[in-house]
């Protein structure tokens, strides 16, 4: 890990250079985007997410991921999760593979244009051939989920999953009692090593791991302040349904991921800052 890069990941010099070169680069533009692609990519993803789920025997995370998708999405978007994963569930059966291959290819599209955005956040061209980087967004879509389900598994059912090992095992209650609290923390990582991942193999150029984490640790800690303001922001303030109507909650998501996305090209940006103020 760069240690330096960390260390200066609070420095107001760092950030306003960061500002200026997001913004010269029309990072902001890529990041609506991004979030345009990511809508339609939700619903294909949580068809592979589920699917996933089935395949290893875990479709008890249905109802518990709809009991508490408002702790991981803000607001008026975990209601379309949970409507989501509620149809699916009750057509999980009749799912063939030829609709799974659709959800890949669809879930995939957005991998595939945060690619173009961290290219031009790198300023490399895209020398990859169609026919690798197709396959290969889809593996990495795969893989991104089987990162989110241990992350979600962490952060909803940890402390359950844990009582149930100490019911086997006759552990202490304090392991369950520090679970509670370690869990969080643990996630947290779990989601900084996703980011890295995207960091590390979406953009056409080789990066030293290393190099990356900067920016995966400060894109999930002010994604997941940004997550918490706005969620409070839009239940205390804005009601969406006034000026969409029934759209409103379709209009919060396309925010949020609009949020999402900007957060995870700044922070790609700050890695390129970092790199070039230390290879100077």
């Amino acid at each position: 890990m760069r240690l330096k890069g960390l260390l200066h990941i609070g420095s107001i010099d760092l950030h306003k250079e960061t500002f200026r070169s997001f913004f010269s680069s029309d990072m902001d533009t890529y990041a609506s985007a991004v979030a345009f692609q990511m809508l339609f990519a939700v619903v294909p993803f949580i068809i592979v997410m589920i699917t996933i789920l089935g395949f290893f025997d875990l479709e008890w995370l249905y109802q518990i991921i709809n009991e508490h998708a408002d702790t991981v999405i803000p607001g008026d978007a975990a209601q379309i999760v949970e409507q989501v994963v509620d149809e699916i569930e009750k057509s999980a059966g009749g799912l063939i593979s030829i609709v799974l291959l659709i959800a890949l290819w669809l879930a995939s599209s957005a991998f595939r244009s945060v690619t173009h955005a961290l290219n031009i956040v790198h300023k490399v061209d895209e020398s990859r051939p169609f026919w690798t980087r197709f396959p290969l967004s889809i593996i990495y879509t795969i893989a991104i989920a089987l990162m989110l389900i241990l992350a979600l598994l962490f952060m909803i059912v940890g402390s359950q999953v844990l009582e149930w090992i100490t019911g086997l095992v006759n552990l202490d209650n304090i392991f369950i009692v520090l679970w509670k609290w370690l869990r969080w923390p643990i996630a947290a990582i779990l989601l900084m090593i996703t980011v890295a991942f995207i960091y590390f193999t979406a953009p056409n150029k080789k990066q030293k791991f290393k190099d990356i984490i900067p920016g995966s640790v400060l894109s999930v800690l002010v994604w997941i302040a940004l997550s918490i303001g706005f969620d409070f922001y839009m239940r205390t303030f804005v009601d969406l349904s006034i000026l969409y109507g029934s759209l409103g909650a379709i209009i919060f998501l396309l925010i949020y991921f609009y949020i999402s996305s900007a957060v995870l090209l700044y922070s790609a940006k700050m890695n390129v800052v970092i790199e070039r103020r230390n290879s100077s």
